[in-house]
């Protein structure tokens, strides 16, 4: 993500609050929290796509595996509450990783 055509309520972009979220590093906290203290818009919706996707080149390397090969893939997406996207991201799972949730049932 760029941020160049990220924009939100009022004009206001998330990475001018949030620079952080284009840096090649480990965030203070979650993704969704860092963009509430910073800017204020409190995400309220997201949504996990989880589906075998081949790894592109990019990534292929920092997963040990060849590009093209098959892994887990999750796009993300989450919304603040005037229905602003206020996060899009794709990860990939390696050989090795689990994906688990943990629920409460009623």
């Amino acid at each position: 993500m760029d941020g160049t055509d990220q924009q939100g309520v009022g004009g206001e972009r998330v990475l001018d609050g949030a620079p952080e979220l284009v840096e090649s590093a480990p965030l203070p906290k979650m993704t969704f929290g860092l963009v509430e203290e910073r800017t204020g818009r409190r995400t309220v919706r997201r949504s996990h796509v989880v589906s075998l996707r081949p790894v592109p080149a990019g990534d292929a390397e920092l997963l040990g595996v060849e590009v093209g090969a098959p892994a887990l893939g999750m796009a993300n997406r989450y919304w603040d509450e005037d229905g602003a996207v206020t996060e899009y991201a794709t990860d990939f799972l390696g050989p090795g990783r689990h994906l688990s949730a943990e629920y409460d049932l009623p």
